[in-house]
């Protein structure tokens, strides 16, 4: 089984330093008086790499508690700054297996229901005694169960695959439909391609077929940038796709249906994000992450 958790806004938590203001201060535009944040704010480069650090000290001190009760960790703790360590644990009884942490989201994997759930009430207490409040709200907060969505992706336990919610599929596929059909009025622009772009990269790392389909999204993106004088086209810029676009949103409509699932063996998780990257935790601003 395997829980995850989700922390009420983390961000918050981090309280900016009196010489730290003046490296947050904005002029508010309607009664131009200078004002500054007293936390660290979201959408600022490194807000989230910050974030990131403080998730790897509580999932280091989690374990901690854990073995100091006797319940067996087999995955190695998180390092600062470092990618997330891989490994393929073999245990029998009551263990931890894998501890997963992304900003503020957490999920959790054990081997028996006992564990799991003796897990997710320390994991809770913890934060309590931190004073963290979890969010409890719908796919925030989730209690042990057979089946966990975290960070996007599904995971079933019993049969051992990693996917996602039908519902996202469906929506995946309807947004595929105008670049597919030849006869779809819906009117294109880039900042869609763009934000199309970030959901198939994401999707093939399950259906790892797709990642041969992304040449001709690439390229429309690119050749509108070309244009531009800052190599970066407008978002509003109206883009018509062509022939082979329209094949490989076809191919890709037909893998989302038939290919949508692959074995929890494989491994999903890329082993860092070489690149300013957007995260779920409503960053305005690219921000860095492990």
């Amino acid at each position: 089984l395997s829980f995850r958790a989700d922390d009420q806004d983390a961000f918050l938590m981090h309280q900016l330093k009196p010489c730290q203001l003046r490296h947050a201060c904005f002029t508010d535009p309607d009664s131009k008086e200078i004002c500054a944040f007293v936390v660290l704010p979201l959408g600022f480069r490194w807000s989230a790499a910050i974030q990131q650090l403080t998730l790897v000290a509580h999932i280091r001190a989690f374990l901690r508690r854990l073995r100091s009760k006797g319940l067996k960790v087999s995955c190695a703790d998180p390092v600062y700054e470092k990618a997330w360590p891989l490994h393929t644990p073999a245990v029998t009884g009551h263990a931890l297996t894998d501890v997963l942490g992304y900003v503020d989201d957490v999920g959790v994997n054990c081997t028996s229901k006992a564990s799991t759930w003796y897990a997710f009430i320390t994991f809770i207490m913890l934060k309590f005694e931190w004073g963290i409040p979890q969010g409890f709200k719908f796919r925030k907060t989730d209690p042990p169960h057979h089946e966990t969505l975290w960070i996007g992706y599904l995971f079933k336990h019993k049969a051992m695959t990693v996917g996602f919610e039908q519902e996202r599929l469906d929506k995946l596929r309807a947004e595929l439909e105008p670049y597919s059909d030849p006869l779809s009025v819906t009117q294109l622009h880039l900042e869609d391609a763009r934000s199309m772009r970030g959901t198939l990269q994401f999707i093939s790392n399950v259906i790892k077929l797709g990642q041969n389909f992304m040449s001709a999204l690439h390229e429309i993106i690119q050749i509108e940038d070309s244009k531009a004088k800052q190599l970066h086209a407008a978002p509003k810029t109206e883009i018509f796709p062509g022939s082979e676009l329209r094949h490989q949103a076809a191919m890709w409509s037909t893998l989302i249906r038939v290919l949508n699932v692959t074995s929890a063996y494989v491994g999903v998780r890329r082993k860092l994000f070489p690149f300013p990257s957007f995260g779920d935790a409503s960053l305005n601003e690219a921000g860095w992450c492990w």
